[in-house]
């Protein structure tokens, strides 16, 4: 279940991409203070216009979701698949 509710977490997506970046060198750090600063720089770096989007592709998700799944509605509530 925890695959198709990261789809509809917008932040999952989001802190996927800055620990991407941090994994990468010369990013990578090495302790966990210059961890919280190059999570923070990472943060502060991601553009407005890139949140906005991800928080709008959420209906674009949802459908395709509810289209993979037969047309049949997906309610994820406390975990569970309720068919509509």
């Amino acid at each position: 279940m925890a695959c198709i509710e990261s789809r509809f977490e917008p932040i999952e997506n989001l802190w996927d991409i800055i620990k991407r970046r941090i994994n990468q060198p010369p990013n990578r750090p090495v302790n966990a203070a210059a961890l919280r600063r190059e999570i923070l720089r990472q943060w502060n770096q991601v553009p407005a216009a890139f949140l906005a989007r991800l928080q709008n592709s959420m209906q674009n998700r949802w459908r395709l979701t509810i289209n993979a799944a037969g047309g049949r509605r997906i309610g994820l509530l406390k975990g569970a698949i309720f068919k509509g």
